[in-house]
Formats: C-alpha cells, sequence, structure tokens
C-alpha cells in the first residue's frame, strides 16, 4: 500500500472512531473523577451585638474527601458530598483577644449541571481549639474555644483541578458554658464575605 493510502486509511480510522464515540471530547466538570480536594478559604468577619465590635479573619485549611455522587432530576443536577478535617487560624484585627487556633471536622454539598464550570456549595466546620482569652466583658471567659464555621459560595472550575469561590462565611465562638461561674461565657458571632481557592488531586 503508497505511504498516501496509509495516511487516509489512518485518518479516516481516527474519524470513524471519534463518531463512533471512542474518543469522547474533553469537558471541563462532567465526571472530576477525582475523590480528594484541598480547600484554602478566609474572609473578613464583623462581631454581630457585641460592644466590642470584632472584626477577624479567619483562615482555613480543609482536606475533603468526595463520598457520594448522585444525580437529580433526570440528570439535571450533580450532588456531591464530601466529608473533611479542617486546621482554623483566626487572626483578630479588632476585639480583646488576638488570635485563635483550632481545629474542626466538616462536611458540605455541591450542585452543579453536569458539564458546567459553575457550582452551587454550602459547607459547615464544628471543632475546638485555644484563644487568647483575657476576661473582659463580652470577649471569650476562657482559652479552650469552640467554634463553629459556615460558609456558603459559588465556585468556578478554571480547570478540572482548581476551582475559585465566593460568598459568605459565618464563625462562631463559644466555651459551652465551661467557664461560668467564675468567668461569664459570652458566645461571639461574626459573618461577612469570603473567597476561597480549591485544588483537587
Amino acid at each position: 500500500m503508497k505511504p498516501g493510502w496509509i495516511g487516509t486509511a489512518l485518518l479516516l480510522s481516527s474519524v470513524t472512531s471519534a463518531w463512533a464515540g471512542d474518543i469522547p471530547p474533553p469537558t471541563i466538570g462532567t465526571n472530576p473523577g477525582r475523590d480528594f480536594d484541598v480547600t484554602f478559604a478566609t474572609g473578613v468577619l464583623f462581631g454581630l451585638r457585641n460592644r466590642n465590635h470584632y472584626v477577624t479573619v479567619p483562615n482555613i485549611v480543609t482536606l475533603r474527601c468526595y463520598l457520594l455522587r448522585t444525580e437529580w432530576f433526570g440528570g439535571q443536577l450533580r450532588v456531591e458530598q464530601w466529608l473533611g478535617a479542617s486546621l482554623i487560624a483566626t487572626a483578630i484585627l479588632r476585639g480583646p483577644e488576638s488570635h485563635y487556633f483550632g481545629i474542626a471536622l466538616a462536611s458540605g454539598t455541591r450542585l452543579r449541571q453536569p458539564g458546567s464550570r459553575w457550582s452551587f456549595q454550602f459547607d459547615a466546620h464544628g471543632g475546638v481549639g485555644a484563644i487568647d482569652s483575657r476576661g473582659v466583658p463580652e470577649g471569650q471567659g476562657q482559652d479552650f474555644t469552640i467554634t463553629a464555621i459556615g460558609r456558603m459560595s459559588v465556585n468556578y472550575d478554571v480547570t478540572n483541578r482548581l476551582t475559585l469561590s465566593g460568598g459568605a462565611i459565618y464563625q462562631h465562638f463559644s466555651n459551652a458554658g465551661l467557664s461560668e461561674p467564675k468567668v461569664r461565657n459570652t458566645g461571639l458571632d461574626t459573618i461577612g464575605p469570603g473567597f476561597s481557592v480549591g485544588y483537587r488531586f
């Protein structure tokens, strides 16, 4: 067979295979196929109903494992659910204390249309840590502190691995009354805008 005929035969074979579905076109987000990612989230949060007018900056690193992916409404909506663990370092820019360090367990859900780069996500974190308490009114009653964090975000997949997100973060601090009656426990609620970046393995 002449070289020209060989090239033509290979070209026709490739076109036929692609037409038959053997070589699907590349897509973003249709089936990530990766079960782990790590995210870094931060923001600027403002205290609610507290005379100390708190301003905090949470920094949250989370390792997530995707355990369940299901499709709803005849495949029009994909639901991805995950569990994870977080390291938390919150800088307190305004308020009696200056910092909080803690660990937490986390879980969340991501909603997307198959094939779309965009998704909506909400997640929750609950854990323990230490704050540099000062014993002032409406400050934290002791160093050992419990925290709860909630996030809602809109995500954009820049690539199949890299995701950028923007939304809102809520963080709560409390010691569950463990410092009472010696020192009054005053819980602290903060909320504000946040963003994150994620990398999928």
